[in-house]
Order: structure tokens, then sequence, then C-alpha cells
């Protein structure tokens, strides 16, 4: 219940200091700092309670990706501050995508990644075979 207070006064405070100076964008920077504040003390709870950290030294790699691809992406708003509409939205989304993945491949996947990407392959791989298969089938059958 503390947590659930808690929760509830950061954000009706933020919201108040917040809104009138940023309107939308003040409300989501109010809501992003107080989920984040609740998350914060929940992982201090447990820690104290139980003596126990969710996160280990295998978060560091992905979340230095993550950091350099934020870098980017904000670079690339300040050089294209006008760029607007689906065409830039979509290559927004495959720059950051590429990015991170590439970041995450030179940092090194961990082994339990690693094996997602294997199983990922394998099952493009069958879907690949059976398509190309099928198509070799259909333009047989239309010299025939």
């Amino acid at each position: 219940m503390v947590n659930s207070i808690t929760q509830v006064v950061t954000a009706v405070g933020l919201n108040i200091l917040l809104i009138p100076r940023w309107g939308i964008l003040g409300a989501a920077v109010a809501a992003l700092i107080s989920i984040a504040l609740i998350n914060f003390l929940r992982m201090i709870e447990v820690y104290f309670l139980y003596q126990m950290l969710p996160y280990s030294r295998s978060f560091i790699k992905p979340l230095i990706a993550g950091l350099v691809t934020l870098v980017v992406a904000l670079v690339l708003t300040r050089l294209f501050p006008d760029a607007t509409g689906i065409l830039y939205l979509a290559i927004g989304v495959f720059l950051v995508l590429l990015i991170d993945g590439v970041m995450l491949h030179l940092l090194g996947f961990p082994p339990a990644e690693r094996l997602v990407l294997e199983r990922v392959k394998q099952r493009t791989s069958k879907v690949l075979s059976r398509s190309q298969g099928m198509l070799k089938r259909q333009l047989n059958s239309w010299k025939h």
C-alpha cells in the first residue's frame, strides 16, 4: 500500500509541476519518473527482504547497446528535426534495430541469447526451404 501511495503522490505532484510547462510531454515524463521510481523502490525492497538482485553482469551488454542506440537516435533527430511521416518512421525503426543488433553482435551474445538465435535460424531455414520447394513445384506445373 505504501508503494501505491508513493506512486500516486509522485505522479500527481509531477503532473502538477510538468503539465503546465510541457503539456502532454510533461505528463509522459511524470509517468516515466513515477513508474521508474516505484520500480526502483520495489527492487530495493526485494534486496532488503530477500538479499536478491534481479540483475547480473549479463545485463551490461544490452544496456550498453541500448545506450549507444539511444545516442545515435538522438543525434539523428537533431540532424533531421523536420523529418516526419511514415517513411521517416520506418527508416528510424530500421536504423534503431540495426544499430542495436550490430552493437549486441559486437559485444557478444550471452549463451541463452545464442540459443534463441540458433533456433530462429533453424526455423527460418525450414520455412525458406519449404517456400523454395513450393515455388519450384509451382514453376514446374506452369511449364507443363
